[in-house]
């Protein structure tokens, strides 16, 4: 693990609103550079699930997703509270979940990921409690995060039966002005829900604050997470640094991304700007905040590992560009290839045959793409 995760960090990874429909079988969006080795396969679905394909409700504030033993897709589908589960031909199979606070009931699924063999493990950000289900979605048993009252960002499964999961620790309420870098406590919890031991803390995003009110920077500095082989690796958006936590043995040195720096464009502003509209106070503040300062735009935008193990860096396209650029890095620390996707488009999962993705149109419709692979 240590000589991979060395391999990873030595690595120079170089950088350089798609319509959702209701139809089935349309072309997927991803574009393999020439030259890579990775392919879509003519063989393999290419599918693209639009909102009503998911039923009446449609896809309504997908959150997360996950394939399960290369046999279907589960997406946490917040806005209605549920698991969706579809075949690789985008057919709705199975929806499983309701709003509410008992057994099998969700307030905001924030989360969906493997557990131990074919079972789920889905997580309620509002009532911070995972949800243990079969592989085909029926409830098992819940639990919570013992001894913290913080919000818990689940990372990924550490090993059978325990999680990596962050704690944000919130902004320091003694800053009353300017702008703060909130942190999170990287921890692996039990199958219980204890504490098993601390793996780190580090920075997190920024608010900007203002008397008693704050608010996240939209644009500003964020972090990205991966679990590497029972590792966590983080990455800061604007440093593009990568570098593992909770290291044991001699530390690896963090290296950054290879990407051209570039301000913030008045686009970027008035897209975060816009997003207050219905509170005033708010977005003056924010106005003011990013008046003159050529503010810096994120290096990076995404950080996935796939079920080979190969790590995924999503770049920040350039200014207006309609699509972005992933970074595959191989287990031994090369680069494998890159792929083009629409530059709204966030990855959810990635297996050997297939890669999802959720898509949100100018019109705020969402979709699900699924894009089959081959080596």
């Amino acid at each position: 693990m240590k000589r991979l995760l060395q391999q990873l960090l030595a690595v120079g990874v170089v950088a350089a609103a798609m319509p959702t429909t209701d139809g089935l079988g349309q072309r997927p969006s991803a574009k393999p550079v020439p030259g890579g080795g990775l392919r879509k396969s003519p063989g393999a679905p290419r599918v693209r699930i639009g909102s009503a394909a998911a039923g009446p409700a449609g896809l309504v504030q997908v959150t997360a997703g996950t394939v399960v033993r290369d046999r279907y897709v589960v997406i946490a589908n917040s806005g209605t509270r549920e698991l969706l589960f579809f075949d690789f031909g985008g057919r709705l199979i199975r929806r499983v979940g309701r709003d509410g606070d008992g057994p099998g009931e969700y307030r905001n699924l924030a989360w969906v990921g493997h557990w131990e063999g074919d079972s789920l493990i889905a997580y309620d950000a509002i009532t911070r409690r995972f949800s243990v289900l079969s592989g085909e979605g029926v409830f098992g048993r819940s639990f919570r995060a013992h001894g913290t009252p913080r919000a818990v960002i689940p990372l990924g499964v550490a090993d059978t039966a325990r999680l990596f999961v962050a704690l944000e620790d919130g902004v320091d309420p003694h800053v009353t002005a300017g702008v703060v870098r909130d942190s999170a406590t990287v921890v692996v919890i039990g199958s219980a829900g204890n504490i098993i031991r601390t793996v780190g803390r580090v920075a997190s995003s920024e608010w900007l604050a203002w008397g008693s009110r704050a608010v996240r920077l939209e644009l500003g500095r964020s972090s990205f997470f991966a679990v590497v082989d029972g590792q966590v690796l983080y990455a800061d958006s604007h440093s593009g640094e990568l570098a593992p936590l909770g290291w044991v043995g001699a530390p690896a040195r963090a290296r950054a991304v290879p990407a051209a720096r570039r301000p913030l464009s008045q686009a970027e502003i008035g897209s975060v700007l816009s997003g207050y509209d219905a509170d005033p106070e708010v977005q003056q503040h924010l106005a003011d905040y990013y008046a003159g300062r050529g503010i810096a735009a994120p290096v990076l935008q995404g950080l996935v590992v796939d079920s080979s193990g190969r790590l995924w860096v999503g770049l920040t396209p350039a200014n207006g560009a309609p699509s972005k650029t992933w970074q595959i890095v191989g287990a031994n620390g090369s680069l494998v290839d890159s792929v083009e996707l629409p530059a709204t488009a966030r990855i959810l999962a990635v297996t050997r045959l297939l890669l999802l993705t959720h898509l949100v149109d100018s019109e705020g419709g969402e979709s699900i793409e699924f894009i089959g692979l081959r080596k």
